[in-house]
This record gives C-alpha cells, structure tokens and sequence, in this order.
C-alpha cells in the first residue's frame, strides 16, 4: 500500500514540473551605448615637454582635426616669425 502512494506522488511531481516551463526573462537592452566597432580609440604617446611620456586616446575623427588644427597653429606662427624679420622690408 505504501509503495503505490510513493509511486502516485511522485508521478503526480514529474507531472507538474514537466506541465509549468520556466518563465521566459524579456531581453535585456542597454541604452546609450554604441556599438563597440563604432568609436574605438587610438591611443598615442606624447613624450614632447615633459619628462614623463603621457598615453592619449581619442578616436581617428580627433585626431584629424587636432593634426589640422597643428599645423593651422604652426603656419600662423610661421607667418608671424616672417612678419617680424620682414619688417624692416629687407625680405
């Protein structure tokens, strides 16, 4: 008699757990990050002025602009060097 019940209960548990799956988690989203392909970084070392080298890191469209803005910087102290030689209009 004992057997039997033993048997049902667990019968009527294998039921029940095969009967409910497990809960289905909604996909987790993360806002405000790119991919990370989109803006990876290049980073540089920069050891002119100062005893210590210093790592940057800045993505290529950076440092683009902050080649171009050099040398924009060094053209205009060049001109202003020639400027300054110049003026006593022996050039």
């Amino acid at each position: 008699m004992l057997v039997p019940l033993i048997v049902s209960a667990a019968l009527a548990a294998a039921q029940q757990s095969a009967a409910a799956p497990p809960p289905v988690q909604p996909p987790i989203t993360v806002t405000g990050q790119q991919p990370p392909s989109a803006e990876q970084k290049v980073c540089k070392w920069s050891g002119t002025g100062t005893m210590f080298p210093k790592r940057i890191c800045m993505t290529p469209d950076d440092w683009a602009k902050a080649e171009s803005t050099a040398e924009g910087d060094i053209q205009r102290m060049r001109e202003i060097q020639h400027g300054a030689r110049c003026s006593d209009f022996r050039c």
